[in-house]
């Protein structure tokens, strides 16, 4: 039986039903990305019943009930999962016009496997869709359509199943990362232009197999007053936890649990905030906001003492 969180998580992301999310879960080994992934590809159709069904279902024959669409399902998928073993024809040439970087839209530049694993970055997805380091990606799903970045051309062949595909697209609209205000680079060039325009830096650290992660892209993130806070004072930072930036970031910060957000003074490196638990909208701006009060006042008082001690300097 799966996790209840997990569960109530899976429910929450797909609109699946109870009995679908404990299936799919139990077949991803309890992982939440995994399931909602498999859940997508099987068109969000439910799993085969076990043998056990099965057996206890010949029993009583006169309660058996052919399902004549799942049937088709059923041979559809052990059709494609033939046919992938098998050495596939070279796929023909096509040339098409690409708005944007070309090499954002290369699948041998930017999704080949050695590249992948030379850069720390994990297969693209719903809960993957970039960060800091990579910017906006286009992922192996194709889920992800705005005026930035148009969607690659695909076949008739290549078109996913209709409902599952517009699922994917909203789930992943849904999840997207806040690249609006992100910026794009390393930590240390973050820090260079934070210095320049006397900005903290703030740190989200994001583990894609962490539903509480997730929730901050969807509910933090895309909030307007937050995202105003963040323009006005902040270089804001997101990195995944397995990106050479966010691995360095928890060699030398240290980081106990998720979700993560900190904020680090630029000019000396100093990690002086930390969160490390869900926030709401209105929670987050009313901390932050006390954050910020509290260094203006600290400032202030720093800067009344300076011109006290040079007067009594003089005197002296």
């Amino acid at each position: 039986m799966a996790n209840e969180q997990d569960i109530l998580s899976f429910c929450d992301i797909t609109g699946a039903s109870v009995e679908v999310a404990n299936q799919f879960l139990e077949i991803a080994d309890g992982n939440v990305q995994t399931a909602v992934t498999l859940f997508l590809e099987n068109g969000g159709a439910p799993v085969n019943t076990s043998a056990h069904d099965t057996a206890t279902s010949s029993r009583e024959p006169e309660h058996v009930e052919i399902n004549e669409d799942q049937v088709l399902a059923d041979e559809e998928l052990a059709r494609r999962l033939q046919e992938s073993q098998e050495v596939r024809a070279p796929i023909a040439p096509k040339r098409d016009i690409l708005a944007g970087d070309a090499g954002l839209f290369d699948p041998s530049i930017a999704w080949s496997s050695s590249s992948r694993e030379r850069n720390g970055i994990s297969r693209p997805s719903i809960f993957n869709q970039g960060d800091s380091t990579t910017g906006s990606i286009v992922n192996v799903f194709d889920i992800t359509e705005d005026d930035d970045h148009s969607p690659r051309s695909v076949s008739p062949s290549e078109t996913p199943n209709s409902s599952s595909h517009s699922k994917a697209r909203r789930l992943a609209d849904l999840f997207r990362p806040p690249f609006d205000i992100m910026f794009r680079g390393s930590f240390e060039q973050a820090r260079e232009t934070a210095k320049e325009n006397d900005k903290w830096i703030m740190v989200n650290i994001q583990n894609p197999s962490e539903f509480s992660c997730q929730v901050l892209n969807r509910d933090l993130w895309s909030d307007g007053f937050v995202k105003d806070i963040i323009r006005q004072w902040f270089i804001f930072l997101q990195f995944g936890h397995e990106s050479p930036d966010g691995r360095r970031y928890c060699t030398y910060y240290s980081l106990r649990r998720y979700p993560h957000i900190a904020i680090i003074d630029s000019r000396t490196g100093e990690r002086v905030k930390v969160w490390e638990k869900s926030l709401s909208p209105t929670d987050f701006v009313m901390e932050v906001t006390e954050f910020l009060e509290g260094c203006a006042a600290a400032e202030e008082k720093a800067t009344m003492k300076r011109p006290k001690l040079a007067k009594e300097t003089k005197v002296i």
